[in-house]
Formats: structure tokens, sequence, C-alpha cells
């Protein structure tokens, strides 16, 4: 029985001359939480701190979680266990489908349609929540893959921002004589790689091959496919990576970007949460482009929901949760989500960014220019069981342990044991 949930028992009876009062404890809502950084941290305090007065003798809700690289082996046991949480935090795509099937979460339409959510939540995390023509989570943080860059390191060596994939790779001969990287990669933990490597894939053969890829129109080992982890390799062999790229972690890698050890580093517009200082500026001279064309396509920015949350389908106490989630995605929440916790950019598109730095600002109108997603990379479009295989053989191939080829087809064993045979 949980606790603050004591039906009959915790009613208490106050007799004054004929009439009578009761009083109950609140409802207890349990929340699990990704952590990705300090200011975050701050945010979730005044968010549970602020709920819970908001909503005093009524809701409370108590916060737990795990930091980012320990969540995905812990959600399950924490799913499953006796007191597993009434509101958790997700990814979107295949990560999404997988909680679903795995029967956590709960679908949402009806609090959709009372809170009104689908009229101030950006419309392109709105349709990622849908499967099936159910709504099953709500976004809370839209992101795009960019090539961030240090414009004082290209401008001192005479390199313009790139345009085209020779012009970016080739700026390395310019920057090798001061030893510095072409571009930072930061992989220790496999996930950062395949940014690189998705938007590769897309942006030098299109987005409908890679969806095809995903949807088993299309097998791993097709030779374009192959040729985006050749392409990786190729990067590697070259030294286009900052030195010891695979033990690296993301957020100490911040520390060498900074020093302007590397020139540019393709990674998501979430980084902003550990380049930018307290007053919302970069630390050090930034700015951003899409990643450089290959061949005759146009490049596609990956646009993304980066976090969601869920209600768990054996709550008993989903009313509460939703009013919770109300709570979490309000102009008021959001904004505070933004511009104090760095999590940019907020699902609400009531939230008024004007006082962001003007690069910061400039992003942010690139990103809202999609009205739907564009692409996620493999381990949020995928389940586990497909993505964790191919994560592990394309680190494989920048270590040298593993070849394209044989990249390719690991994947494709575990593509075909999770999601059944290629069906063109």
């Amino acid at each position: 029985m949980r606790l603050g949930y004591l039906l009959s028992t915790a009613v208490f009876t106050l007799v004054v001359g004929v009439g009578t009062a009761a009083y109950a404890d609140p409802v207890e809502i349990n929340f699990f939480e990704r952590y990705t950084s300090p200011p975050q941290r701050d945010y979730d305090k005044w968010l549970i701190d602020s709920f819970n007065q908001a909503f005093a003798g009524k809701i409370h809700v108590t916060l737990g979680g795990t930091e980012d690289d320990a969540f995905k082996a812990k959600i399950n046991s924490v799913l499953r266990s006796p007191d597993a949480p009434d509101v958790f935090f997700s990814w979107e795509g295949g990560w999404a489908k997988y909680m679903i099937d795995s029967g956590y979460a709960a679908p949402l339409d009806a609090y959709y349609q009372k809170y009104g959510w689908d009229k101030t939540l950006n419309p392109a995390g709105v349709a990622l929540a849908t499967f099936d023509g159910k709504k099953y989570f709500v976004p809370q943080m839209i992101s795009a893959s960019i090539l961030w860059y240090r414009p004082d390191i290209l401008q001192a060596h005479g390199i313009t921002p790139p345009k085209n994939w020779t012009d970016f790779v080739g700026a390395k001969d310019k920057l090798k004589g001061d030893g510095i990287a072409l571009t930072m990669l930061a992989n220790q933990q496999q996930w950062p790689a395949q940014f690189l490597w998705t938007s590769i894939l897309v942006n030098k053969y299109g987005v409908d091959l890679y969806n095809q890829l995903l949807t088993r129109k299309v097998a791993w080992t097709d030779p374009r496919v192959v040729d985006a982890f050749a392409m990786m390799k190729k990067m590697m062999d070259d030294g286009d990576f900052e030195p010891g790229a695979n033990g690296l972690d993301v957020t100490p890698a911040v520390v060498p970007f900074g020093q302007g050890k590397v020139a540019t580093w393709f990674q998501g517009s979430f980084m902003l949460t550990t380049f930018l200082d307290a007053s919302g500026k970069p630390k050090f001279p930034l700015d951003f482009v899409p990643l450089p064309q290959i061949g005759d396509q146009q490049p596609t920015m990956s646009v993304f929901v980066e976090n969601t949350l869920m209600i768990n389908t054996n709550s008993k106490h989903q009313d509460e949760a939703a009013e919770f989630l109300n709570y979490v995605l309000s102009k008021e929440s959001q904004t505070k989500y933004a511009l104090q916790a760095r999590m940019l950019f907020p699902a609400n598109i009531e939230v008024d960014l004007s006082s962001l730095d003007p690069m910061v600002q400039r992003l942010g109108k690139a990103i809202s220019t999609y009205k739907q997603s564009t692409f996620m990379h493999v381990d949020h479009a995928l389940a586990p069981a497909v993505s964790d295989p191919y994560l592990q053989a394309l680190q494989g191939v920048l270590v040298g342990s593993t070849t394209p080829e044989d990249a390719a087809k690991l994947t494709e064993q575990a593509a075909q044991g999770e999601q059944g045979p290629v069906s063109p």
C-alpha cells in the first residue's frame, strides 16, 4: 500500500457539535529523473519544491533518479520494483517504443485533450509522441545535431566555416602544425560517435535510406551503410579526431575544446548546458553550422526530442501524475528549464528566449523552422537490442578491432534477431 494513500485509515474525524471534517494525506507521486548536469539538479529541486507548495495537501512529489551514464542499466529494474515511479524520464523513438512494448508507459491522449498540450508544445515533439495512433509521452526538450566550431581558431588559421566535406576534412592540414585536432569525438561511452555516423549516412545518401534502414527495408550490410562505417574509420586513421578519442568522455572533453585544442565538434545542441556560463553566454568563442555537405545531398539537420516524460501504466495515481506533467510543461517551468538549467530548447513554444545569447537564439530559430522531426540517432531510433550492438561495433571500427564490413554484419545480426528479416 503506497505511502500517502491510506484509504479509510488515513481519514480522521473531528467532531465539533454535530459537524464533522475529514483530513487525508496528499497523494504521493514518485518521479524518476535522468541527471545530466548541476544546473538541471538545481532546476529539479525548484520544480519539486514549487509544485509541492502549489499543491500542498493534495499532491506531493518525491524526486529520485540516476546519473545519465547509469540510466539505461537501471531503468528496467526501477520500473519493475514494487515502488516503481509514477512518472519517469525517457527518450523518444525506438527507446520510447521499447518502454511501451514493455508495458511501462500509459497512453496520455486524454490528458493531451484535457490540458491542451498539443497547442503549446512543439509539433515535432508531439508527432514523435504518437505510436499506433496514441500519445505516450510529453516532450520536454527539443534538440538538434550541429557542427560546433571555434570561430577564433578557424579565423586564426585562415579557415572559413566549412560548407562541404572536402573543405571540412582538408582543414586539418592548416591546424595540425599548431597541434590542434580537427574535430572532437569523445566516444568513451560509445553513444557520441553515432551522431557523426548517422549524419554522414543521411547527408551522403539521404534521410529516406536511413528510414529504410531503421524499418528493415534495407539491411545493415548495404554498401552505403558500410560506407558510413568506412568514412568514420578513415577519419580516425587520418588523425581527424582528438588523441585518445575513444577514452575521453563528453563532459571532460569540454575542457580541451574550450582551451582551443580542438577546432570543431559535431554534437547535440544539448551541449549548451556545459558551453554556457551562469549568465547564459558562451564560455569561449563559439558558433555552429550544419554538417558540411557530402556529395549532392543538401545537409539535413537532425531535429529530435532529447528529453521526454512518461506516466507509468501501473501507477494508481495517473490523474495526479498528469497534473504534475502539466506543471512541468507550464510556461513558467519551461522558462526556468531553458534559461536557468540551460536545458535548451524547451518544448513549450510559448517560452520567450529573447534574453539568450544571439548565437543561441539563432540556433533556436533554426530548430523551430522544423515542424516535424527529421531523424534521430540510432540509440534513440531503435531498441537497445539493436542499438547496443551497433554502438559496440562502431567503436570497434574506431579502435581498429572491427572492420566496417564486420561492424555492419554484427549489427545486421542483431537487427534480424530483434526486428526480423529485411522486407523491401
